[in-house]
């Protein structure tokens, strides 16, 4: 009884994917899938038969269940609307077909039917991810005169109008003394795109530096972004905006800071068959003291060993015009390291 109740379940399962009937002028009836008409013959796919190629000349009715999409074409005088939404097809024995698009009713024989096809919506939007991994050993100046690593994680996810960012960044660093200090700094922005270039931009950030006398800066922004283009072999958008910036320092002779500043960032590259260039910069300046400004900045050179793996030298300068007491204005950094995108 199982297998019988199984098999009339399997026979209406099929019978509703091959929910259409084609009706041929010398009286035979296939059942399948209907795809496309043209103006000489109609794709069918069959049930049985798998795919079919008919002359339009030797069929005599068609019983769609789906909707179609028709092309904007003139039939017997009037315009048929629309090559991107969906027309309701019904059939009528005795007057054709009705066609309803876009609210808008007309009736048709199968010999005054446009073109059409069966209308297949638009997939549902996904999200997209793509990131980066690296490590990379470093020689620095300045602030810091040590040896140390580096190691920076990226990730993005995207889906047509909104785009999440995040980065960290990890650096351990042992002078010739055994003396340790490490660098952490972590990054998020969200972009919501209004147009087809043109974003709104969220951005917060936490940046642990003891070398350069920083416990903890907190940054909080927002701002609007333009995207000149964005594609396999180049990049570049810019970013304006507010941020507030709570920045406290390692030497109790350091007081706490907190300030609202304007930002201005950048972010390019371009890439010739295995090598990519790349720079990118954020400018941070306060309005409470025009002289109380930062610019960080990375610029460098990956040569792709193939579609993921890739090598890398790159320079980092940061510029804080007034550091904390004790250190300098100017950090430099050159890396060498290896990365892996996906």
């Amino acid at each position: 009884m199982k297998f019988v109740q199984f098999g009339l379940m399997l026979f209406l399962f099929c019978r509703f994917v091959y929910a259409d009937t084609l009706i041929m002028k010398n009286g035979d009836q296939v059942h399948g899938r209907f795809e496309s008409l043209t103006a000489n013959r109609m794709i069918f796919s069959s049930e049985n038969f798998g795919k079919l190629e008919v002359l339009r000349e030797k069929i005599a009715d068609l019983q769609v269940s789906v909707d179609i999409q028709l092309p904007a074409v003139l039939v017997a005088g009037s315009s048929v609307v629309t090559t991107e939404e969906s027309c309701h097809l019904k059939n009528a024995a005795s007057t054709g077909f009705m066609i309803d698009c876009s609210g808008e009713m007309r009736n048709f024989t199968l010999d005054q039917l446009p073109l059409m096809t069966r209308y297949l919506p638009p997939e549902k939007p996904v999200w997209k991810q793509k990131g980066s991994v690296r490590v990379a050993a470093s020689s620095s100046s300045g602030n810091t005169d040590e040896e140390h690593w580096d190691i920076s994680a990226k990730s993005q996810f995207s889906k047509q109008k909104h785009r999440h960012t995040i980065a960290l960044d990890f650096e351990n660093e042992v002078d010739n003394n055994g003396h340790s200090d490490e660098f952490y700094e972590t990054k998020y922005a969200y972009d919501w795109f209004f147009d087809k270039n043109w974003f709104l931009n969220g951005n917060a950030s936490y940046t642990r530096d003891v070398a350069s006398d920083i416990d903890a800066r907190y940054k909080l922004g927002s701002g609007i972004g333009y995207q000149f283009w964005s594609n396999e072999n180049r990049h570049l958008e810019v970013e304006g905006g507010l941020v507030y910036v709570d920045q406290n320092y390692v030497s109790k002779g350091n007081q706490q800071t907190d300030y609202m500043a304007a930002r201005w960032a950048l972010d390019w590259w371009q890439r010739w068959d295995s090598l990519k260039l790349f720079h990118d910069h954020e400018l941070v300046g306060s309005f409470e003291k025009g002289s109380d400004f930062t610019l960080e900045t990375d610029t460098g050179i990956k040569y792709l060993i193939n579609k993921q793996l890739y090598g890398e030298f790159k320079y980092e300068w940061d510029h804080d015009n007034l550091p904390a007491k004790g250190t300098d204005k100017n950090d430099s950094k050159w890396t060498l390291g290896v990365g892996y995108d996906w």
